[in-house]
């Protein structure tokens, strides 16, 4: 979403519900928001989704692979292959 569409969403948000309505919806978009994440979550712990650390040793690709997300994106272009001409 990018700058002009959500001047737009609030543009219209405002037009509907007015200036004095704006901070009770988000106030309430919030809570639910926040009361979401709390269910989620309990319903994580008591299903035991947590996340697992790894216990065997991390492959070579995989190391690999996060070295080069840690590069900067120019350093990626150069690495990329060529371009085959017709």
């Amino acid at each position: 979403m990018d700058f002009c569409e959500m001047m737009l969403l609030f543009l219209l948000a405002f037009l509907l519900f007015g200036p004095k309505k704006i901070p009770e919806i988000a106030r309430q978009m919030g809570q639910v928001i926040a009361q979401l994440k709390s269910a989620s979550s309990d319903l994580q712990a008591k299903l035991g989704l947590e996340a697992a650390l790894p216990t065997q040793a991390v492959s070579e690709p995989a190391v690999e692979a996060q070295r080069q997300s840690e590069l900067p994106p120019w350093r990626l272009i150069r690495q990329q292959a060529p371009i085959p001409r017709a």
